[in-house]
């Protein structure tokens, strides 16, 4: 049976109690041992810590696709690092961690440790609170939930403490429930019937802990997994709806109006080597603040901005708005598409023309489109 609870000497600066072996002289250890391995388990936090590195590397490949259609933003560079930084703290965390104790005939194996029983010179039973943990994690959260815990007693949020001792290491295990915590003492004193049990713990002493510590430490951690899971699964929602404000239009739509123009501008005064540029911009997403602008949805542009004679300057500009049809100094080419003219007033030789947004793949097409009415315009030459 785990030896029954008793008051905590080691708290509260009470006296420490220190083991005494059964008047035997030194180095003169009984080990019980175990017939066959015995596999004890101790707890879930191994298990929940490869969960989250399995989930942290799902997220990492998936944030790392997302970085290709939101080249704008940063918000999933930010990401894939803090995926990566999860997938390495929760991958230490899991294989620190030991989910099972084995009980060998020679030796007790808490996962990478091996702690020869006629090692163990001292064996301790005690309680500690994990109070420090649950404050670090909600007061930054929530004062309120904070607050609330703040008053409760400290030892309703005790976990029961073992810890063994060898000449070269402290070795210290906890555990929130009763049943596993038994099956270890139990096991533990069948191994090493000869060693009393000692009551009270000092916080202060260095040991190799293989279970979650539950300090102040361990609560901002786990802080920062919820503000990493929060993201995750906020910056998830937005990926998942990437359409446009304005819906992609059918490439033929937009390419009539422009080849129609095109067909029928002539006359136009020689304006000589006036330089055009043509752009691609990606349109405005609905969930534009994370994600900005849609690559795979886009809009191209031809742009003219040139000093050239005044009587020129307006000779053109009153042909292109009447080619237009526009009565301002914006319109569109047709009513079926969206592709707009814009000629401002200027001291310069000065418009621009925009299609609606298309699919990427229409792209190279509208661009020889633009690339045609410019020369047909008489720019570039």
């Amino acid at each position: 049976m785990a030896p029954a609870r008793r008051p905590r000497p080691g708290r509260g600066g009470g006296q420490r109690v220190h083991l005494r072996t059964r008047n035997r002289p030194a180095g003169d250890h009984v080990c019980g041992g175990v017939d066959g391995d015995k596999r004890v388990w101790l707890n879930s936090a191994g298990a929940r810590a490869w969960t989250v590195a399995g989930l942290a590397l799902a997220a990492a490949v998936w944030h790392g696709w997302a970085i290709t259609v939101t080249p704008e933003r940063p918000t999933f560079w930010v990401m894939v690092f803090a995926d990566v930084l999860v997938v390495a703290v929760a991958g230490l965390l899991g294989t620190w961690w030991p989910r099972t104790a084995v009980f060998g005939a020679d030796e007790l194996v808490l996962g990478k440790s091996r702690i020869r029983y006629d090692t163990i010179t001292t064996t301790r039973f005690g309680h500690v609170s994990a109070k420090p943990f649950w404050l670090a994690f909600w007061l930054p959260q929530s004062l309120l939930i904070g607050g609330l815990l703040a008053l409760r007693r400290s030892d309703a949020f005790d976990r029961k403490v073992v810890e063994i001792d060898t000449p070269g290491e402290r070795y210290r295990l906890r555990w929130r429930h009763q049943h596993p915590y038994e099956e270890f003492t139990e096991a533990l004193r069948a191994a090493r019937p000869d060693l009393d049990a000692v009551y009270g713990l000092d916080g202060r002493d260095r040991a190799l802990d293989l279970a979650p510590k539950l300090s102040i430490g361990g609560g901002f951690l786990a802080l920062g997994l919820s503000v990493w899971a929060l993201c995750t699964v906020l910056f998830g929602i937005e990926l998942l709806d990437r359409s446009t404000i304005q819906p992609p239009q059918p490439g033929d739509v937009v390419s009539a109006p422009i080849r129609s123009l095109t067909a029928r501008s002539t006359g136009y005064p020689d304006v000589g080597a006036v330089p055009f540029e043509i752009t691609t911009t990606g349109c405005e997403r609905e969930n534009d603040v994370f994600l900005g602008r849609s690559p795979e949805v886009v809009s191209i542009a031809l742009d003219v901005r040139a000093a050239v004679p005044a009587q020129v300057q307006e000779e053109f500009e009153d042909l292109l708005r009447s080619g237009t049809g526009m009565s301002g100094y914006i319109g569109r080419l047709d009513g079926n598409s969206e592709v707009q003219v814009n000629v401002p007033e200027d001291d310069r030789l000065s418009f621009r023309f925009t299609t609606s947004c298309v699919d990427v793949a229409d792209e190279a097409r509208l661009r020889d489109d633009l690339r045609a009415l410019a020369t047909a315009l008489g720019l570039g030459r």
